[in-house]
């Protein structure tokens, strides 16, 4: 600590109170704290019940602000505003500035703001109101082990099945683990999906167990469990239990985990299982688990606020084309929003595809539809991608596209005669609105063509015939094929230095357009084209 910034004035600061630095296995620190990188100090102080605080400067310090703590033996049974499960005070707004070169003046602010917050008084209502903001903290601070929820199975089922999630390593010991419907055959382990109403919020963060006795959403999941163990004869098994607590707040639903430590041994007879479940509840320990959302519409919120487009999770798009342009525009899009696409591609993925392409090594030698669907799915689970390895123009791949019912199909793969189908296909009604999209060598221009269904004009008539007989577009910016090498529409991706930063730029500004298209569709086609000088202005600033 201190290597680049002094912090003698900290430390003698510390010292003139009183504190005195800690070693990691003294009685007065927190378990969580034993664990954080850095220096922590028992500090004296006057506050309402609390006679000494734990100030943690974490390594980064004064660069990272510092932390303060109640000690092990004053964290409190109950919710107190603004201070989490680990003791910790809150009392810098996450992302707030400081000044590295004041580092005792922010021990001291982080102290004075600690004692007004841990004294401050709050009524039943404005306690609720500043807890539910942020329940989760004074649930656990441990993000693992997780249950993890990848689509709407808690929305619609009381009994759910818990799988281990053997993608996300061990964190602590524990895995973490994925909620899923329930199958045929009962698992190891299953969740009860319960509802926690507002005004029972505090209540069930302070005292989870004795809460869910008194909620009907309990007794009617126990209820359904029961009945689903008696009925499938599961008599002697023994499952491991999980809750999964849908918490209302003013803000929306917030997901809080937990697990029941003792295992219930499943008897013969709903009653005699009812009873078992009643006896866990009364006797088991239970401990505290976190909930991730994983479910798009959550994720997409967290990305864009808001302001974020939900209603674009409900539009289907196929992609027919999952190269460098085509790769990059799906992940996009499903970043963007977008839960149902179609990919076709009747190409595999190879090294000399790595540069230019989304996927990585673990992909090789994979058809590149069915890896991009793995790559979209493993970021949002609750995507619903379908892939497709034959040629675009296999009668049975044109008839797939259609049923799709796509809000319009996006042709990225750079070569003529296939777009050339494709859109003769749009303009006699075979499939939707077609979006077609190619780059010129070395990226020095990106076309965009887009083509209502049905529309007369095709994607030919933007072609002129050269005098070596091939098909070139018209709007090229290369205009002697020899100049480049020019094999289709105006001629193929080759690399500069700045293509990987180039192809980001133009399919940024297509997924854009994109967007716009989906949710206000042209009636006439559209012919756009995209230049990588039009987007490298800087405006010069005056230095400090």
């Amino acid at each position: 600590m201190g290597v680049l910034y002094q912090t003698d004035d900290a430390t003698h600061f510390l010292e003139q109170s009183g504190a005195r630095l800690l070693p990691l296995d003294a009685a007065e620190l927190p378990d969580p704290l034993r664990r954080r990188a850095g220096n922590h100090y028992l500090l004296p102080v006057g506050w309402k019940s609390v006679k000494e605080v734990i100030v943690h400067l974490p390594e980064e310090f004064p660069d990272a602000p510092p932390l303060v703590f109640l000690t092990a033996g004053n964290i409190p049974t109950h919710v107190i505003p603004h201070v989490n499960s680990d003791g910790q005070i809150c009392t810098l707004p996450v992302g707030c500035i400081i000044n590295p070169y004041r580092p005792k003046e922010q021990i001291e602010a982080v102290a004075q703001i600690a004692q007004k917050v841990f004294e401050s008084e709050y009524s039943v209502d404005q306690a609720l109101a500043e807890i539910e903001t942020e329940l989760k903290a004074y649930w656990t601070t441990l993000s693992h082990p997780a249950l993890f929820l990848k689509d709407n199975t808690v929305d619609t089922r009381c009994v759910v099945a818990v799988e281990n999630l053997d993608v996300v390593p061990e964190v602590r010991g524990r895995k973490s683990q994925l909620v899923t419907q329930m199958p045929a055959k009962i698992p190891n382990q299953v969740g009860l999906v319960v509802d926690v109403p507002r005004e029972r919020l505090i209540r069930f963060v302070e005292s989870p167990v004795e809460c869910l006795a008194g909620l009907e959403s309990w007794k009617q999941s126990s209820s359904v469990l029961a009945a689903l163990l008696a009925e499938r004869n599961q008599d002697g098994k023994f499952i491991t239990l999980f809750v999964l607590a849908r918490c209302q707040t003013s803000q929306g639903v917030v997901w809080l985990g937990g697990l029941f430590q003792n295992p219930l041994r499943v008897r013969k007879g709903a009653q005699q299982i009812q009873e078992g479940l009643n006896t866990l509840l009364n006797q088991s320990p239970f401990q505290k688990r976190a909930v991730d959302d994983l479910r798009t519409e959550r994720l997409v919120s967290r990305a864009e606020g808001s302001g974020a487009r939900k209603h674009l999770m409900d539009y289907p798009v196929a992609i027919v084309g999952c190269g460098s342009v085509g790769s990059f525009v799906a992940d996009m899009l499903a970043r963007s929003g977008i839960r149902r696409l179609l990919l076709v591609d009747k190409e595999v993925f190879e090294s000399t595809n790595l540069a230019r392409h989304i996927l990585d090594t673990a992909s090789l030698l994979m058809p590149k539809a069915a890896a991009l669907r793995g790559h979209i799915v493993r970021r949002f689970p609750e995507s619903s991608i379908d892939d497709d390895g034959r040629d675009a123009r296999h009668p049975e791949v044109i008839a797939r596209i259609s049923q799709y019912a796509a809000a319009f199909n996006i042709i990225a793969t750079g070569d003529t005669n296939t777009d050339m189908t494709l859109s003769r296909i749009c303009a006699s009604g075979g499939i939707g609105s077609c979006c077609f999209i190619w780059v010129e060598a070395n990226l020095q221009a990106g076309h965009l063509v887009y083509q209502p269904r049905r529309c007369s004009k095709k994607l030919v008539d933007l072609h002129g015939q050269g005098a070596d007989g091939r098909f070139l577009y018209q709007n090229r910016i290369i205009a002697n094929p020899d100049d480049a090498q020019c094999q289709d529409h105006a001629c193929q991706f080759s690399f500069t230095p700045y293509s990987a930063a180039d192809m980001l730029l133009f399919v940024a500004a297509v997924v854009r357009k994109v967007i716009k298209w989906v949710e206000l569709p042209p009636r006439q086609i559209e012919v756009l084209r995209w230049r990588i000088g039009n987007w490298e202005t800087w405006e010069a600033l005056p230095p400090p």
